[in-house]
């Protein structure tokens, strides 16, 4: 038989090749006489042996010619002849060959309603009989065809043409020959078609089976521990490995039939420009980009951000377009066969699914320098980010080349199951060296303040927490069988970080190039005002906006392709958890596990959009506007609360709950609400009329119950007031709207100083008004328009005179100040003027005092001794009048 094969590759006209047809003639001829000196050696007659799904394969044998007078031939034939097969073997034959056909039918249709593991499986076996009977029935044929050109060629009559002349038996046998000639190579064409519909079937359904693995993502296999695992992988390795065997010699043949030398300068060419692309091209494009972004005039963080997005563009255009050439060219070369196609593809979507690792790895935190890094990273993490995404590229590349080559040879399961735990486990080992990376990277650490490491970023911990727990779960679901669930939280972690870390640069990028476009003097900008006579704010509240948009647009693609591993829309985690979807009853409402996952989970998204878009309005766009403080307040409070009761609502409608529902649990609340929970809804609805009304905003200087100090923040619930000396009051809110409140700033936000002051005597008044007038104009802090005021506000009995003094400055929390202020400047103006004055307290303010006032004293101080003595003499007495 392996004789006949190589007779069959080399003499058959359907696998003739130009490069061998200088040889053929010989080799044919050494294979014919090695044919005849073994036919005296084999048996005369053909053994058959036929079945329902088997095909009865004869072995070729030499029998003698019958005679003339059984069909007209001679009784003597030349060697080596091979004597047509009996019709009732040719009967035996065509019918195998029609039930092979037909069974091949029979397995399409049943293919197309198989939907478990075991039919599939048997269905997979099936058609592996099939498809061998029909190889088998194909090997025949070709041996028979053989057989028969080879005495065509004894008779001197190669490729129909007669190179003597025939008598008449001659051409009666060539005749013969000729007819069964036409019926095998009729018959081996639908062997052949049979067997490739039978292989076309076998893939397809052995990709159904690894797809519906794949989709039961929470179905357990035999784990690696056990013996079951590698006795399937030991029982289907022969399969497996004659498969891929089968993938090589089709390449390899495939390779060598290229027509020469078209084939040879094809791929000689698209090697040379995929290296170029790969390598110089690269380069050269990375030096023009880093000199173009660098121009003056632009933004320095549009600029960085800028050259990344670039840089990563062209880091992963060009080596992918590399690869399409090369793949191009190999296609066009004729070098690659079908399924090798298909594997050069994969290998294209790898190279280009690898550069942008590396280039999203190199422009977000592996630079050399600080300004070449889009993330804040040291020095020490930037050194090991590089080789790590390399190490990302190649191991997520190399599991979907595999993973590919499975598709393609039709693997048997055990052989995907192990793939997948070696996929798993590799990216494991990547995630605990990244984790290894980022536990290294810590800052150093102050003796002075704190023996215990300094902390790390929300995000650094968040990336660690979120690698431990793939570890962890890619592990333990590998050594508990569970190799589905291991593969695909391995390679959604890495698919869903590329995916984050391509949008964080798309979203930076967006808002960085939309600031630039929109910035006050852009032409942008010049162009809006002067052509639709928009305000420089209101242009750069336009480009806010636009920004969130565009950036709301790239998040929801995002998240899209998040969800495309998944299955659309998510369905194959759906049906992963149809398990837990068991419901309990509770009077009319149902819950179950999967429905209150649900909810959380929306729970969970719908806060984290609410702090998202809250978190925009308070940096990005409140800030552009001309709103004060207390309405950016306002509105940035009253979109968090509305936000967050929308959320409420979508977690409990996706929970499972109806409005009806929801409205009995309302009215439970209100019950509540009846006894306990006054107080809380009294204040909540006291914010709200706060947030509406506004009689007091963040940033008003109030008064409340004696209390007086600065709104800092107005909550549902309470106010926070911080009073002077920096301590914070907390005010429910109930309190500012049923008790008086003085809002020192609602109005008007200016304050006034008042100025009291008390002259000694009426003859300075004149003095003393220009003198304070003086002051307060002297003073920056008081507002010319309305200007000061001094006024006489008395007389008293003594002869004084009470002088008060206004002035209105920016704000009242300067009025302490400005009035000390003042007052210092008013002291030294009246002391040089020699003026006597009392405080605005009404104490006595020491004055120098003049010759006659001291010689008043001196005469009193020497006759009060003596008078205390006769005063001491005469105690009776009453005590003489010194005036």
């Amino acid at each position: 038989m392996s004789l006949i094969f190589m007779a069959t590759r080399v003499a058959s006209n359907d696998g003739a090749h130009p490069r061998f047809d200088g040889w053929r003639p010989r080799l044919t001829a050494i294979v014919v006489a090695m044919l005849v000196a073994l036919g005296s050696l084999a048996p005369r007659e053909a053994i058959a042996t036929t079945s329902p799904n088997t095909i009865a394969v004869a072995a070729v044998g030499v029998a003698p010619m019958p005679t003339a007078a059984g069909n007209g031939l001679p009784a003597v034939v030349p060697a080596g002849f091979v004597a047509p097969v009996p019709a009732s073997t040719v009967d035996v034959d065509r019918a195998n060959l029609a039930t092979v056909i037909r069974n091949v039918a029979l397995l399409q249709n049943q293919a197309v309603g198989a939907s478990t593991d075991a039919s599939m499986a048997r269905l997979r076996e099936q058609t592996t009989s099939a498809q061998s009977a029909a190889d088998s029935f194909a090997h025949a044929r070709q041996g028979e065809i053989v057989q028969i050109d080879v005495k065509l060629r004894a008779l001197g009559t190669p490729n129909g043409k007669a190179r003597r002349r025939l008598d008449a038996a001659d051409q009666r046998e060539r005749h013969l020959l000729m007819e069964r000639r036409a019926l095998l190579v009729a018959e081996l064409a639908q062997a052949r078609a049979a067997a490739v519909a039978a292989n076309r079937l076998f893939t397809e359904v052995s990709q159904r089976r690894r797809t519906a693995f794949d989709a039961r993502t929470l179905d357990r296999t035999a784990s690696p521990l056990e013996a079951d695992f590698w006795s399937s992988l030991t029982k289907a390795q022969p399969g497996d490995t004659q498969r891929l065997g089968e993938l090589g010699d089709e390449a390899v043949a495939t390779a060598l039939a290229a027509a020469e030398p078209a084939a040879g300068l094809t791929i000689i060419l698209s090697l040379v420009i995929a290296v170029v692309l790969a390598w110089p091209l690269r380069r050269i494009a990375m030096r023009f980009i880093y000199r173009w972004t660098v121009r003056p005039g632009q933004s320095a963080r549009f600029h960085h951000s800028a050259r990344a997005l670039v840089a990563v563009v062209v880091g992963t255009v060009l080596p992918g377009v590399g690869a399409v050439a090369l793949n191009l060219g190999l296609q066009w070369g004729g070098v690659l066969s079908s399924k090798a196609t298909a594997l050069a593809q994969a290998v294209v979507v790898a190279v280009v699914w690898g550069a942008l690792v590396v280039n999203l790895g190199r422009q977000l935190a592996g630079g050399k320098g600080a300004d070449d890094r889009l993330l804040t990273a040291s020095a020490a993490l930037a050194s090991r980010i590089q080789p790590l995404s390399w190490l990302v590229a190649l191991i997520t590349g190399a599991g979907f080349i595999v993973t590919r080559v499975n598709s393609v040879v039709g693997a048997s399961l055990a052989a995907t199951v192990a793939a997948n735990c070696v996929s798993a486990v590799a990216y494991a080992a990547v995630f605990g060296l990244i984790l290894l990376a980022l536990s290294e990277d810590r800052p150093a650490v102050d003796d002075t303040e704190s023996d215990l490491p300094p902390a790390r970023g929300a995000t650094i911990t968040l990336v660690a927490l979120t690698l431990t727990l793939a570890i962890i779960v890619t592990l333990g679901a590998v050594l508990t069988g569970y190799t589905t669930l291991a593969i695909l939280v391995a390679s959604q972690t890495f698919w869903i970080s590329v995916l984050v870390a391509t949008t964080y640069l798309l979203l930076r990028f967006t808002d960085d190039a939309l600031t630039e476009l929109y910035k006050p003097g852009g032409w942008v900008t010049r162009l809006l005002v002067n052509v639709i006579n928009l305000r420089t704010s209101t242009v750069e509240q336009l480009g806010v906006i636009t920004s969130a948009v565009v950036q709301v647009l790239i998040v929801l693609g995002a998240l899209s392709l998040a969800l495309t591993p998944f299955g659309r829309n998510g369905d194959v985690v759906a049906s992963s958890l149809a398990g837990t979807s068991h419901a309990i009853h509770l009077g009319s409402l149902a819950v179950s596990p999967r429905s209150l996952a649900v909810g959380v989970g929306c729970l969970l998204l719908g806060l984290g959009i609410v702090h998202l878009t809250q978190r925009w309005l308070d940096q990005r766009f409140l800030p552009v506007t001309e709103w004060d403080v207390g309405v950016r307040n306002s509105v940035s409070t009253g979109v968090r609360y509305l936000g967050v009761g929308l959320v409420l609502l979508w977690a409990l409608t996706a929970a499972g709950l109806g409005f009806g529902q929801i409205a009995l649990i309302a009215s439970a609340l209100s019950v509540g609400i009846g006894f306990g929970l006054q107080q809380i809804v009294q204040n909540f609805v006291s914010g709200i009329i706060l947030l509406i009304e506004r009689p007091i905003k963040v940033g008003d200087l109030v008064t409340v119950g004696g209390v007086e100090g600065d709104i800092r923040n107005i909550r549902v619930r309470a106010t926070e007031i911080m009073q002077a000396d920096r301590t914070t009051l907390i005010v429910p809110n109930s309190d500012l709207i049923t008790k008086p409140v003085q809002n020192k700033t609602l109005g008007d936000p200016r304050g006034r100083v008042q100025l009291q002051l008390t002259i000694g005597s009426a003859a300075d008044t004149t003095r003393a008004i220009t003198i304070l007038r003086e002051a307060l104009d002297a003073n920056v802090d008081v507002i010319k328009k309305p200007g000061p005021t001094v006024l006489v506000d008395s007389l008293t009995p003594s002869g004084s005179v009470n002088l008060v003094a206004f002035a209105i400055v920016a704000s009242p929390r300067v009025i302490p100040r400005v009035r000390s202020d003042l007052y210092v400047a008013v002291i030294a103006a009246l002391g040089e003027a020699k003026i006597g004055f009392d405080g605005s307290s009404g104490q006595k303010v020491v004055v120098e005092p003049g010759p006659e006032f001291k010689a008043f004293t001196a005469a009193l101080s020497d006759q009060l001794p003596a008078r205390r003595e006769e005063a001491d003499r005469h105690p009776d007495d009453a005590a003489p009048d010194v005036n």
